[in-house]
């Protein structure tokens, strides 16, 4: 009796399990629901970031400018600046008149294409918290026998480009009123020895990227002609001399002040 009743009472549950799974397949759902989570953190994130070509961003192409006029890496980190063109105004005859020089242009290793002379920084640090770029002639032209006194670069046809969107942008700092009374020119600014020149702004939440300024375009030629150097014709030059200065180019954070 035993035996039977167990055998009974086994055939009941495995019918009523039957019928349940019948009944749920006719008309009863499941639903779960489910986690995707990812974080991102700025602590190692000291990579130096290879230049890409400013012209050409938010494409990425990577370039490798070369040595001549060759160029300066910044300091690496979440914020750093990945490139900054050397200015170099080549050799010139003397002259008793006043003279505009042009910079030459560095050439990618990879294209053997001309490069804009151009600035490029990121910010990778994910805080949103902003920053500013500048930069700082570091004294006069000078050379062993004497100085190019009231020698000026000129910087000219500034343009922004990111591997973002232009809501991202930073603000365009580099501006000038070329005369009294006229309209001020976006893009365009000389620098004065030992006076900042401020070039870029990022106000908060913004700036988080990589970002350049480049002066000029190869596309229409005019990359030749946007980095000037302005030498006055009364002034005394040395034949078969170097005149050299230095340019600081100072990448700062903005303090953090966001609203949650």
């Amino acid at each position: 009796m035993k035996n039977t009743m167990k055998l009974m009472t086994v055939v009941l549950i495995s019918t009523s399990v039957l019928g349940a799974a019948t009944s749920f397949a006719a008309g009863e759902t499941s639903k779960a629901t489910t986690e995707g989570k990812v974080q991102f953190t700025n602590e190692d994130n000291n990579e130096v970031e290879p230049p890409v070509n400013p012209e050409t961003d938010p494409e990425g192409e990577v370039v490798e400018p070369g040595e001549e006029p060759g160029g300066e890496q910044g300091t690496a980190g979440p914020l750093q600046i990945n490139w900054v063109s050397n200015f170099d105004f080549d050799i010139n005859k003397v002259s008793m008149v006043d003279k505009f020089y042009d910079a030459k242009l560095t050439n990618d290793k990879k294209t053997k294409k001309p490069l804009a002379n151009f600035v490029q920084l990121t910010d990778k640090r994910g805080t949103g918290e902003g920053w500013s770029l500048s930069v700082t002639q570091k004294g006069e032209f000078t050379s062993e026998k004497n100085i190019l006194d009231g020698a000026r670069i000129h910087l000219k046809n500034g343009n922004i480009t990111s591997n973002l969107g232009e809501e991202t942008f930073p603000s365009m700092d580099l501006k000038e009123t070329p005369a009294e009374g006229a309209e001020e020119i976006s893009g365009q600014g000389t620098l004065v020895p030992d006076q900042k020149l401020p070039l870029m702004t990022a106000t908060e939440k913004k700036g988080m990227g990589r970002y350049s300024l480049y002066f000029g375009k190869t596309t229409d030629g005019s990359a030749e002609s946007s980095v000037q150097l302005e030498v006055p014709g009364n002034i005394v030059k040395y034949a078969d001399v170097a005149y050299t200065t230095a340019l600081e180019w100072n990448l700062e954070s903005a303090k953090p002040n966001i609203e949650e």
